[in-house]
Parts: structure tokens; C-alpha cells; sequence
């Protein structure tokens, strides 16, 4: 089963850097920078950040029914939020695993994240 993964943690404590390794040890895996994708949308900073939101989900979902894993290092702030990764990998039959850094404390693996399995 694929999976989406979801690193969530605040900004400088290795989310991305995790990704890429994880991505590196893992060929074929997305490594989906969702700040990457808004850097591809012209505009203001305040109008890209929904549709890169959109964006990103939508190819999260076509790589997951490609058979292939998707990383996706972001801080969800917002647990109101979370359902729509959840949605995403539902809608490909894939399997969420949501990642936290609660401590907000650089470890630069991901031995050091407490996880907590969403689906």
C-alpha cells in the first residue's frame, strides 16, 4: 500500500531534510515541497498559499495512484487541516502516516519524531 507521509513540525527542525533522505532511500518517492509549489504561482504571498495547498494535494494524489510514496515535509498548523491529507490519500486508496516534531527540536531523523499513525 502507498504511503502519504506527512512531517509536520515547526519551521528549521529538519522536516525537509528528513524528506530527502527518506525520498533518497525510498526511489520514486515525491518528495513534495508545498512552499516549492508556491514559489511556482505568480501573485502575492497571500493569495498562493491556497492554491498551492490544492495543487500539492492534487499531485500527491496522482503519484500515489502511480504506485509510488509521497513525502510532504509542511507545517500543518491547523488540525482542521489534517482531513485533507487524509482525503488525499483516500482518494488513491493510500495510507496516511502523519509524523510530529512536538517538540519543535532539530534531531535531523526521524527516530527522533514522535509519530502517530492518522490512517
Amino acid at each position: 500500500m502507498t504511503r502519504l507521509i506527512l512531517l509536520n513540525g515547526l519551521p528549521g527542525v529538519g522536516k525537509s531534510t528528513v524528506a530527502a533522505a527518506w525520498a533518497a532511500r525510498h526511489p520514486g518517492t515525491l518528495n513534495l515541497d508545498i512552499d516549492l509549489v508556491r514559489s511556482l504561482i505568480s501573485g502575492e504571498a497571500r493569495d498562493t498559499a491556497g492554491p498551492a495547498r490544492a495543487l500539492g494535494l492534487a499531485m500527491a494524489v496522482e503519484h500515489l495512484r502511480g504506485g509510488h510514496d509521497v513525502v510532504v515535509p509542511q507545517l500543518v498548523a491547523r488540525a482542521d487541516q489534517v482531513p485533507r491529507f487524509a482525503d488525499a490519500a483516500a482518494a488513491a486508496s493510500a495510507r496516511l502516516e502523519l509524523l510530529v516534531n512536538p517538540a519543535g527540536e532539530p534531531d535531523g531523523d526521524s527516530g527522533g519524531s514522535a509519530g502517530s499513525r492518522a490512517r
